[in-house]
């Protein structure tokens, strides 16, 4: 009796999940047919309109898993056509007498948040506003900013998705969008550990030329050594910041 009734229970199972899976085949071929009647079935499949397809396709992942660039425009306030201004301010780094520190560049906002906090002198990890030290290149591009404090701008570009600092160029290469370009700046070779960064074509003097000394942004030149190469000695070096 109980092998009886196991057998009519395994036939009810499968003839059941034959009904549902026959259902859902026969629903999507009719909202298939349903779909196809809409499609203008003479309309050839140009390059220009699968290149089109292709970028709307591309445009809206990029927008629903929000894979943006964003970049620090060193030198400016403001952010290249077709970004947005997250906030802008001032650099700040480490000073240039404390060699000993690893420091990277930051983009301070005008509007600091605070938490606790003792405003008694602990000098623990220290940072400084900072400054062109540029007048000793002669190069007349430059020779303005020198002591100047150096703007920066925090900017979002929805476009792209991918962004890479490119050192000795001032182009990026074919199929990648140039943000900006000009000098790749750091600090002298004598002071603390440092990053290199690329400061605006189009660089802002800001505040005060007074001579400060807190973090000081040197133009960066090339090395040659004994090595054979295109790259020139002591010639000052550019960069270009490229998206894609």
């Amino acid at each position: 009796m109980k092998t009886k009734l196991l057998k009519w229970f395994v036939f009810w199972i499968s003839f059941t999940v034959w009904i549902i899976i026959w259902y859902f085949v026969l629903f999507a071929a009719l909202d298939w047919s349903s779909i196809n009647t809409n499609v203008n079935t003479e309309t050839p499949l140009t390059p220009t309109l699968w290149n089109n397809t292709m970028s709307w396709i591309i445009s809206n992942v990029n927008k629903a898993e929000n894979i943006w660039v964003v970049f620090t425009r060193w030198g400016k306030k403001t952010c290249p056509i077709n970004a947005t201004l997250v906030y802008e301010w001032i650099t700040a780094w480490s000073h240039n007498g404390h060699w000993w520190w690893w420091a990277n560049a930051l983009c301070l906002s005008k509007t600091p948040s605070w938490l606790d906090y003792n405003d008694w002198n602990q000098d623990w990890a220290l940072i400084y506003w900072a400054e062109y030290e540029v007048s000793s290149g002669q190069i007349p591009s430059l020779t303005s900013l020198q002591n100047y404090e150096v703007p920066c701008a925090v900017c979002l570009d929805t476009r792209y998705s991918i962004q890479f600092m490119y050192p000795w160029q001032t182009t990026c290469p074919s199929s990648w969008n140039i943000e900006y370009a000009w000098y790749l700046m750091s600090k002298h070779y004598t002071q603390s550990k440092w990053e290199f960064i690329c400061v605006d074509q189009n660089a802002e003097a800001i505040w005060s030329n007074a001579d400060n000394d807190g973090y000081l942004l040197y133009p960066t030149e090339y090395e040659l050594w004994s090595l054979t190469s295109p790259y020139i000695q002591n010639r000052e070096a550019t960069c270009a910041i490229c998206t894609k």
